[in-house]
């Protein structure tokens, strides 16, 4: 029986290595990945690896879509990279909404309540033209299976090179048919394992959003850690990075919203540096910023 195994000799695997070096150094670029527009992000994971899949885990309301639409935004707009972003949470309607404040700076608000006046109508109409014209791609099925989130990823890849998918999120996602009567934990596991599939047969990263537990005292403002993380999900287990979004909620009292940083917390990373970034939200453009 012959059985499709795809192994790479060791001679071709290590002149991979080197041809991806010497396209670095070529480029003058000092990360071996897809950039996500943060650079003290960039610096500690060498930006987004092919292959690996990006687990951004955090409480409610601390801007896990909108750091997921900032760097999907940065990738497709900046970089000219396809990006399917798979949204069974939102509408679709609701992510391009974001998409145009994202890029135009204009107030979400304003574009949803249709207060807009001549200079955002302005902004908004040549957002809308680069995002009309990006390759990125926005499917909002619900209740979306690991195989039919690959099966249009395959689609996609035929006509456009695939730089990145995103799930929003995790939690909406649900196992394929084969798995629907077997115990919960291995339906679990089997998402888990269907997307780190993806992002090695597709060839690039897959960011997954995740939403952490709240603490048992929601005033508590308790810091992330890894083991908050469910383990009956497997995503701890089949992530090659972790990132723990955290904002002090307490600083409020004291500080402008405007100066509250929100902290980016590796908790994994197989190929690069642990620590913390820190990012500015704009949550009324409905993005992150670099603090500089």
């Amino acid at each position: 029986m012959k059985t499709n195994t795809k192994v790479m000799s060791n001679k071709r695997l290590i002149d991979k290595i080197f041809f991806e070096y010497k396209s670095i150094k070529k480029r003058k670029i000092w990360v071996s990945g897809i950039p996500t527009g943060f650079y003290d992000l960039d610096f500690k994971t060498q930006g987004l690896q092919k292959g690996d899949m990006i687990l951004i885990a955090g409480r409610s309301f601390m801007g896990k879509t909108a750091l997921a639409l900032s760097i999907s935004s940065y990738v497709a707009l900046k970089e000219k990279m396809t990006v399917a972003y798979f949204s069974p949470r939102c509408s679709d309607k609701q992510i391009m909404t974001r998409l145009l404040s994202i890029d135009s700076e204009v107030n979400i608000l304003d574009v949803v309540y249709g207060k807009i006046d001549k200079d955002a109508k302005s902004k908004l109409k040549e957002t809308a033209k680069r995002i009309a014209n990006a390759p990125l791609f926005i499917d909002d099925s619900p209740c979306i299976t690991t195989s039919e989130i690959r099966d249009r990823c395959r689609k996609l890849n035929k006509g456009n090179e695939l730089g990145l998918i995103v799930i929003d999120s995790l939690q909406y996602i649900v196992s394929d048919t084969r798995w629907r009567y077997c115990s919960i934990d291995k339906q679990k596991r089997s998402v888990m394992i269907g997307l780190k599939k993806l992002a090695i047969d597709m060839g690039c990263p897959v960011i997954v959003i995740s939403k952490l537990s709240e603490p048992v005292n929601l005033y508590d403002n308790i810091r992330p850690e890894v083991t908050n993380l469910d383990s009956a999900d497997y995503s701890a287990q089949y992530s090659d990075v972790i990132i723990l979004m955290y904002q002090d909620r307490n600083l409020r009292e004291n500080i402008p919203e405007k100066d509250i940083l929100t902290d980016l917390i590796i908790v994994k990373n197989r190929l690069g540096k642990d620590g913390v970034v820190k990012l500015r939200p704009q949550f009324e453009y409905s993005r992150f910023v670099n603090i500089t």
